[in-house]
C-alpha cells in the first residue's frame, strides 16, 4: 500500500514587505510530488514546522490552524476516494479531485 504524505512549508524567500509568507502545501505519493498554495499568509517567525502549526494559540492562529486541518482532511478523503474506485491514479489526480 502506497503512502500520500502532506507538509505545509514556507518558502523563505519569498517574503512579503508585511513580514509574512504564503503557506504552500506539497503532497508526495508514489515519489512524485505536487506543490499547491494554500492562499494563507502566515510570518513565518510563528510557524511550527515539527508540529505543522502556527504558534502561539491565539484566535487567529487558530483559525489558520484550522484551515490547514480542513485542507489535509480534504486531501486524504480524495486520497480513500480514489484508492477505493481507481485502479491506478498519481498526485495529479489526487490534486485535481
Amino acid at each position: 500500500m502506497k503512502k500520500l504524505s502532506i507538509l505545509f512549508i514556507l518558502p523563505k524567500s519569498k517574503i512579503r514587505q508585511d513580514n509574512k509568507v504564503v503557506l504552500l502545501c506539497r503532497m508526495t505519493y508514489n515519489k512524485k510530488r505536487k506543490e499547491f498554495s494554500t492562499g494563507i499568509f502566515i510570518n513565518p517567525n510563528l510557524w511550527d514546522s515539527s508540529h505543522q502549526e502556527v504558534k502561539p494559540p491565539n484566535e487567529q492562529n487558530n483559525i489558520i490552524n484550522s484551515q490547514l486541518n480542513l485542507i489535509k482532511t480534504k486531501i486524504n478523503q480524495v486520497f480513500l476516494y480514489l484508492q477505493v474506485n481507481d485502479a491506478d491514479f498519481s498526485v495529479d489526480d489526487i490534486y485535481r479531485k
